[in-house]
């Protein structure tokens, strides 16, 4: 700061004083605020010796006066950490002379480099230093000067640009006479200039593209979500997207994506055949910036799993049923993997088909036999087990005989009775059938008892609820209405597999007989489970 008094004589009487501002600083501006702050805030005042001219004869005898403000103006609605470097010159003052009065005489220069700022949120501050100096005759009239300097930061997210800083730079001059008894009686007040210079602003920056937590090993067969994840805040992890997207101007960009095996990927994409693949990610934004990032994706063909059951040890020459239970992640139709399914035995053994998901053997001969099973999928996965069971000598009594058992259903025009096949779905979602009274399915079985023994029945529908076997429906009579969960509301469907078991209790326990009616699949509600 530098207040300059000069007093320039014959042939004229001239009078000037000037303020003058020369600022190197760097400005931090760091914190949270909400609201508008004031003007200008007073922060010393500064007196300076006086100086004595004649103007003619009349001794005149000037005090100058130096205040140091600090201004703010604007708002600040999130938080923000700038820094600024600048120089600033200026320099405001008045000069009278005789012949010409009063004028003002003004001058200044800004220069200014700028770090790129970090923030969040909008702001808008406006932040300087304020000088003014002032210059008394006799305490009766004088000029007065003020100078303020500073800088604006304009900032929003997104946009382009995000940021804009401009220098900015105000200059007053004024004149006031005042008298004792009548105060002031003229006063002239003006400003010089009030200009703003762009210092920098920011410049478009590419998309910003990151993997998020989502694993890069898939299935076959199902379908994935190749969007991105998308914030206006930056990167951030979702559910399913393999990558996250933002881009500062635009908020979120344009995603392309590509297989180095599959070509151009669409948003929804399955993938039909296993192996590795790089999946390539681009990202552009409206001014054509772009960035890119690279992952290998493994596409996988997990077997199906088989699951053989069968009861107690058979006996030679006697009907065995056995039966399968398939699962496999990539195939939901149960009826195309029974369909995919075979069985093999050796002679002298023999099977009642070779292949589906039930069979029946007759042993030919006794000791340890082998029942082999095999299945695959539509994507060539191959799973295989071997059952050895231990066939014993025909029974002397081999009373009870099931000679027939299944699941049926009502329906058709003359709501007849069918047989519901093996692999394919009991629907519990309704509960009746053509005939309002009677169960949509019921399991029946043909029982060849010649001494007419008292059997017991044990039927039981067992469905595979959260990965446990859940019995649904139980029967101690010679036949079982099958039925879904118990009482509530009609939601939360699920389909999983299931089946239908039967025992027939003789009295000689070791004449007793079990087995799988049938398996398939159970469309039912899980929120009427009871």
């Amino acid at each position: 700061m530098d207040v300059g008094i000069h007093i320039f004589s014959s042939p004229h009487l001239t009078f000037q004083a000037s303020v003058g501002f020369a600022q190197n600083s760097n400005l931090n501006i760091a914190g949270d605020f909400q609201g508008a702050v004031g003007d200008s805030v007073l922060i010393g005042t500064q007196y300076f010796k006086p100086q004595t001219f004649l103007v003619g004869f009349i001794p005149v005898v000037l005090v100058p006066k130096v205040e140091l403000y600090l201004t703010a103006g604007g708002e600040i609605t999130s938080h923000v950490n700038f820094a600024a470097s600048e120089s600033v010159t200026a320099r405001v003052g008045a000069r009278w002379t005789s012949s010409d009065g009063w004028k003002n005489i003004s001058g200044f220069g800004i220069t200014g480099s700028l770090p790129p700022p970090t923030f969040s949120g909008s702001l808008k501050p406006r932040v300087g230093m304020q000088s003014r100096a002032s210059f008394t005759l006799y305490d009766v009239a004088g000029p007065e000067a003020a100078l303020e300097a500073g800088v604006n930061l304009d900032v929003a997210y997104p946009r382009n640009p995000n940021w804009i800083v401009s220098g900015f730079m105000k200059g007053t001059l004024g004149f006031r006479v005042t008298l004792p008894i009548l105060k002031t009686i003229a006063s002239y007040n003006a400003t010089n200039f009030d200009i703003s210079k762009e210092l920098g602003r920011s410049s478009n920056t590419p998309p910003v593209l990151k993997l998020t937590s989502q694993p890069h090993t898939v299935n076959v067969g199902l379908p994935l979500n190749f969007r991105a994840f998308c914030t206006t805040t930056g990167p951030a992890f979702g559910n399913g997207e393999f990558y996250s997207a933002s881009d500062a101007e635009d908020g979120c960009p344009k995603i392309s994506v590509a297989s180095s095996k599959d070509g151009t990927l669409t948003p929804d994409y399955t993938f039909t055949t296993p192996g590795e693949r790089i999946i390539t990610v681009k990202a552009t934004d409206s001014q054509g910036a772009s960035a890119s990032l690279s992952f290998v994706l493994n596409v996988a063909n997990p077997p199906p799993t088989l699951s053989v059951k069968y009861t107690s040890d058979p006996h030679q020459g006697e009907d065995h049923l056995m039966s399968v239970t398939i699962t496999d992640p990539n195939e939901a139709n149960t009826n195309l993997l029974c369909g995919n399914t075979t069985w093999a035995v050796d002679a002298p053994d023999t099977l009642s088909a070779t292949s589906g998901c039930n069979v029946k053997v007759k042993f030919g001969v006794t000791g340890s036999r082998q029942v082999r099973v095999t299945t695959h999928n539509n994507y060539g996965a191959v799973a295989s087990q071997t059952v050895t069971l231990n066939v014993l000598p025909p029974p002397v009594n081999p009373y009870p005989v099931i000679t027939a058992s299944g699941v049926y259903t009502l329906g058709g025009t003359l709501c007849d009775e069918y047989a519901v096949t093996n692999g394919s779905t009991l629907d519990f979602r309704t509960t009746t059938s053509c005939t309002a009274k009677t169960a949509r399915y019921a399991a029946k079985a043909t029982i060849n008892n010649p001494q007419s023994e008292t059997l017991t029945y044990d039927w039981k529908l067992i469905v595979q609820y959260n990965g446990t076997d859940t019995v649904f429906a139980e029967s101690n009579t010679p036949t079982l209405a099958l039925h879904g969960p118990g009482g509530g509301f009609n939601n939360g469907g699920a389909t999983t597999a299931c089946r239908v078991t039967l025992s027939i209790g003789a009295p000689d326990p070791r004449r007793s007989k079990s087995l799988t009616v049938w398996s398939g699949l159970c469309n039912y509600y899980t929120f009427r489970l009871a």
